[in-house]
């Protein structure tokens, strides 16, 4: 394997390659950035938009609640990928579409060719 892609070591994820370099993602709990990130301090670990610490997400978790701006700011966050996913698809689409408009144009240039000089299309096992 080479340098990029599969070479990475076990246990490290491009995830936390783009944390190191600080690409930044939108908080799991409450679908802001960092900066404007709404979540409270976990009372058992200290951290802050781990979703771990909320109900519902382990056994084990560490009974915090989600408020109402948290869950409006993930359905916002979900909304947004939709949003970006059917983009992307129409986009997809349309490319699909230029495409066999172009394969139509081709083959209508060669059929006009094969109209205009069928000798250009022998082959040399014709002669």
């Amino acid at each position: 394997m080479g340098k990029f892609g599969w070479s990475l070591p076990p246990g490290v994820s491009h995830r936390m390659i783009d944390e190191a370099y600080g690409v930044e993602e939108p908080c799991e709990c409450c679908g802001k950035f960092v900066d404007d990130c709404i979540c409270e301090e976990c009372p058992k670990c200290g951290e802050y938009g781990d979703p771990k610490c909320y109900k519902g997400y382990f056994k084990e978790d560490h009974g915090m609640e989600y408020s109402a701006e948290q869950l409006a700011g993930q359905k916002e966050l979900a909304d947004a990928i939709e949003d970006e996913r059917m983009r992307d698809d129409a986009m997809y689409e349309e490319y699909l579409r230029e495409e066999k408009y172009d394969g139509e144009q081709e083959e209508r240039k060669i059929q006009r060719a094969r109209y205009d000089d069928p000798s250009i299309f022998k082959s040399n096992s014709d002669e």
